[in-house]
């Protein structure tokens, strides 16, 4: 009978010692480890990062000498609290750093209870480089108490959540060669590269795609190298708001105002810039009109269009030439766009203020 209760007596031993190294772990462990948090988890599910420039209100229920107003989180990501000191809150979210607190409070307050509010975010800076219309980087200001977000020095509004497409359409949108499948995300609080297809978004409406930027992100949005985009895809990207606002093209021939002209993403089709340059003259042919169109920055094709049986969707920097009614009779358009469209070449897109470039194309005939 004495070996079943020296066992028992040894697992008693055991059971101690792994109770008390426990114990001690806990007494030992540094009161101001911060409590761990996945940033992957915090970008996906849209939670603001707290860093330097955000200021912070704290409240502890019943215990009015803990509330502290205007925490300013300093260029070292520390801030300072009423009983606890400095702690570093950097790329904590507001969950995290109302736990941290809580936790450091138990060593003086019975179950505090704490509420960690925002009262101003700091201006976030993005950089956007590619196939953006304005490349570049953005300061942008934000106000968590107004809910208001604006690009300094500009007056137009958006929402306030930094998500991909309000921050792309502040910038004045993507290029039309501009490669949505592949938008290239640099987090800077993962370190990783995310690969993001704005298409899902815009055709498919998944919300998954329009993704949180945190201050520091870097978007760059590849160029394809050929226009490739169909009517249908085209013109969904004008009328949603990360597509160009405004583009330009160029009236030729027998209209009342030859020029360049701007038009907007909401009409952006041949009679609409027919309409801007003050409509056809007399002599002018109704049932051909020559669109000069580059494909890439070294080609282009030319389309034929009646248009009053297709009112065709110009494309940026589309030249549009007008011809005489004899020229359409005789059948000598072809010979006359050809001279009066050849100059256009290698300078109609410079002068419709864009950087690309007309080349050497074909013929193709719509009607």
């Amino acid at each position: 009978m004495k070996f079943p209760y020296l066992l028992a007596k040894k697992q008693v031993g055991h059971v101690l010692i792994a109770f008390f190294s426990f114990w001690m772990l806990g007494v030992m462990a540094p009161a101001s480890a911060k409590p761990s948090y996945d940033a992957h988890v915090t970008y996906e599910e849209g939670l603001y990062l707290l860093g330097p420039g955000d200021v912070l209100d704290i409240k502890v229920l019943h215990e009015p000498d803990y509330a502290q107003t205007d925490v300013l989180i300093r260029p070292d990501g520390h801030a300072s609290f009423i009983g606890i000191g400095d702690l570093d809150v950097n790329n904590l979210t507001v969950k995290d750093l109302t736990n941290e607190l809580t936790r450091e409070l138990e060593n003086t307050l019975v179950n505090p209870q704490v509420t960690v509010s925002i009262v101003h975010t700091r201006p976030a800076i993005l950089y956007l480089s590619g196939a953006v219309v304005k490349p570049g980087m953005y300061q942008l200001n934000t106000n968590a108490s107004t809910k208001d977000l604006h690009i300094s020095g500009a007056n137009e509004e958006i929402r306030t959540e930094l998500r991909l497409s309000n921050v792309l359409a502040n910038a004045g949108g993507v290029r039309m060669n501009a490669d949505l499948s592949h938008v290239q995300i640099t987090q800077t609080a993962t370190k990783r590269v995310l690969d993001v297809n704005l298409w899902d978004l815009l055709k498919q409406h998944k919300a998954d795609s329009d993704l949180l930027l945190q201050s520091g992100d870097m978007v760059y949005i590849p160029a394809l190298d050929k226009m490739a985009l169909s009517d249908e895809d085209y013109h969904l990207l004008l009328q949603s708001s990360i597509g160009p606002k405004v583009f330009h093209v160029r009236l030729l021939g027998e209209v009342k105002n030859p020029g360049i002209y701007e038009l907007d993403g909401n009409s952006p089709y041949l009679n609409s810039a027919l309409s801007k340059a003050g409509g056809n003259i007399p002599q002018s042919a109704r049932t051909v009109i020559a669109i000069r169109r580059f494909t890439d920055e070294n080609h282009f094709t030319t389309l034929f269009v009646d248009p009053n049986k297709y009112d065709i969707l110009l494309r940026p920097n589309d030249v549009v030439y007008v011809p005489e009614t004899r020229l359409a009779k005789s059948g000598r358009v072809m010979e006359q766009v050809a001279k009066v469209l050849s100059p256009f070449q290698t300078t109609a897109a410079a002068a419709a203020g864009s950087s690309q470039v007309f080349g050497f194309g074909g013929w193709k005939r719509r009607f």
